[in-house]
């Protein structure tokens, strides 16, 4: 391998977390984070998607919303919000609900 041709990816960031807890009832926490990327390589094959983590050289943002509450002594919802924001890419947002019983 030449070593001339090794990908290197300089991180660095910037992450804030606010969590609220009420005992007995449930989670609230908020999250972001600013990732400066600096990447010396094509960001177009896996290997530069699994280094950067999906996000893109240059500045990127990212948050996480995330509620937890309990409904019953045996019952969870479970309700997250995520997105980021790449450069000049769209913003990508995920979102998910989880239920669960507890026997």
């Amino acid at each position: 391998m030449n070593a001339g041709n090794l990908e290197e990816s300089v991180n660095s960031s910037f992450s804030t977390e606010l969590q609220f807890n009420q005992a007995g009832k449930g989670i609230f926490s908020v999250s972001a984070s600013y990732i400066n990327i600096r990447f010396n390589a094509a960001e177009n094959n896996s290997l530069a998607f699994e280094m950067l983590d999906g996000l893109t050289k240059g500045n990127n943002v990212t948050w996480d919303v995330r509620w937890q509450r309990n409904l019953a002594n045996n019952l969870q919802l479970n309700l997250n919000y995520g997105g980021r924001k790449s450069g000049e890419l769209n913003i990508i947002h995920t979102g998910g609900m989880t239920v669960r019983a507890f026997f």
